[in-house]
C-alpha cells in the first residue's frame, strides 16, 4: 500500500518580499501542492495524508480552495485524509466546512475518529484542531487494536517531554508508544525529521513542501513509501523523501579577504552561491533547482581593502538579476592605516583622528564595549566618506 505524507503547505500565505515576488511565491506554493496530487495519480498512491496547515488561514481565496477540490476529484482511487492544524482549524467558517469536497476526501474535526478500510487493509485514527490553540493532548488514551490491519495515525501537534505542555497539541513519547499506531504522520514542525521509532510506532514530521523564510532553508518536500504488515511487523518502513521546492532559501557566508577589487567580490559571491550543495542521495527531485531560482541571505566576512569595499546596496543591485531574491549583510573589516589617515588635512582625516581619540579614551577607561562602538563608527564613517554606506546600514 503506497502512501504520501505531507504537511504545512500554507496555501494563501503572504510573503515578506516585494509585492510582485510575494504574489509569485504564493502562486508557486499552490502549484507545488498540485504537483503532489499529480504525483499521487501518476504513482497510483493509495493514501494521501495531509497533517495540518494545508491552508495558511481560514480566509484563503475561494479560487485556491476550488483548485484544491478539483485536483482531489481527479484522483478518486487515492484516499485523502486531512487533519486540520492551528493555521487552518476546523472552525465554522473553515473552507473544510464547505460543500464540494470529493468523496475520496475525509477531513477530521476536533473529535477523534477511527476509520477502517478492510479492502485496502488499513485502519486510520485522526483528529484536527478546532481553534488556533489546542491545550489538550489529543493522542492521549488512544489504543488501536493489533490485528491484520495496518494502523495509521494523522495529527498536527508538537512533541514535548514527559510532563511538557504546549498550546499546539502536546504529544508525548508515552502517548505515541501506547497508541497502537504503526505509522504516525505528523505536522506542525516545518523541518523534515527522519522516520523515528518509539515502541512499535514509527513516526515522522514531513516538514513543509516549500520554504517560507530564511529560517526554513534547504530542500523541502514530502515522504512517500510502502506500508506493509510484514515490514511494520519488523518495525521497518521503506520511504523516499521527494523534493517539491523549485526555490530554496540559503544562508551563505562569503569570505572576501584579499579581494583586489569590487568585481572580485561579486565573483566570489556568485561562486559561493553555486557551491551550496545538499545531500540529495535520498531525495527524489520533482523539479530541477538552479542557482537563479533560489533566495539567498549573503553575509560578507573577512578583511577587505578600500579598493574592494562596496556597499550592500550596490552589490544587491549588481546581483539582483542573478538570483530570485538576495539579502546582503556586510560583516567585513576595512583594512586601513588609520594612524596615517588621521594625519591628513581633510574632513576624513579630522574624523579619523576624533574617532581614534575616542577609542583610546574608552580603552583607558576599561570600557571595551564603548571602544567597539567607536571602532564601528570609524569604519562606517570612512565608508560613508566614499559613498559606500547606505542610510539603513547597521
Amino acid at each position: 500500500m503506497k502512501f504520501v505524507h505531507c504537511a504545512d503547505v500554507h496555501i494563501g500565505m503572504e510573503f515578506a518580499l516585494n509585492r510582485l515576488r510575494s504574489r509569485q511565491r504564493k502562486a508557486e506554493i499552490l502549484q507545488s501542492f498540485l504537483r503532489i496530487v499529480e504525483y499521487c495519480r501518476d504513482e497510483e498512491v493509495d493514501i494521501l495524508l495531509i497533517a495540518g496547515d494545508l491552508f495558511d488561514s481560514e480566509n484563503v481565496e475561494e479560487a485556491a480552495v476550488q483548485q484544491i477540490k478539483d485536483a482531489f476529484s481527479t484522483i478518486p482511487a487515492t484516499d485523502i485524509y486531512i487533519a486540520p492544524g492551528n493555521h487552518d482549524p476546523y472552525t465554522i467558517t473553515s473552507p473544510y466546512r464547505q460543500d464540494g469536497w470529493s468523496g475520496n476526501v475525509t477531513i477530521f474535526g476536533g473529535t477523534p475518529r477511527v476509520i477502517e478500510n478492510k479492502e485496502k487493509g488499513y485502519r486510520i485514527w485522526g483528529c484536527g484542531f478546532e481553534s488556533c490553540y489546542v491545550t489538550d493532548r489529543l493522542l492521549m488514551g488512544v489504543r488501536l487494536p493489533k490485528d491484520e490491519l495496518i494502523n495509521i495515525g494523522i495529527l498536527h501537534g508538537q512533541l514535548v517531554g514527559k510532563s511538557g505542555k504546549s498550546e499546539y497539541n502536546a504529544i508525548t513519547d508515552e502517548d505515541i508508544e501506547k497508541s497502537g499506531i504503526d505509522y504516525l504522520a505528523l505536522g506542525h514542525v516545518h523541518k523534515q525529521t527522519r522516520v523515528q521509532k518509539i515502541g512499535d510506532t514509527l513516526y515522522a514530521y514531513s516538514g513543509t513542501i516549500e520554504g517560507q523564510g530564511f529560517d526554513e532553508d534547504g530542500i523541502k518536500g514530502f515522504y512517500t513509501g510502502e506500508l506493509s504488515k510484514l515490514l511494520l511487523g519488523r518495525h521497518e518502513l521503506i520511504t523516499e523523501y521527494v523534493s517539491t521546492s523549485r526555490r530554496r532559501y540559503y544562508h551563505v557566508n562569503v569570505d572576501v579577504s584579499g579581494a583586489t577589487d569590487r568585481a572580485e567580490v561579486v565573483d566570489r559571491i556568485c561562486r559561493a552561491a553555486l557551491s551550496v550543495t545538499e545531500d540529495d542521495a535520498f531525495t527524489v527531485l520533482l523539479s530541477e533547482n538552479r542557482v537563479e531560482d533560489n533566495l539567498y541571505k549573503i553575509t560578507l566576512i573577512g578583511d577587505i581593502g578600500e579598493e574592494a569595499a562596496v556597499s550592500v546596496e550596490e552589490l544587491s543591485a549588481q546581483l539582483s538579476g542573478k538570483f530570485f531574491y538576495i539579502k546582503m549583510r556586510d560583516n567585513t573589516r576595512l583594512l586601513l592605516d588609520y594612524e596615517e589617515l588621521a594625519k591628513e588635512n581633510s574632513l576624513k582625516g579630522m574624523y579619523t583622528a576624533r574617532m581614534l581619540d575616542g577609542i583610546r579614551a574608552q580603552e583607558q577607561a576599561g570600557n571595551e564595549k564603548g571602544a567597539r562602538l567607536y571602532r564601528k563608527a570609524l569604519e562606517l564613517g570612512i565608508r560613508a566618506f566614499d559613498g559606500e554606506v547606505g542610510v539603513d546600514e547597521n
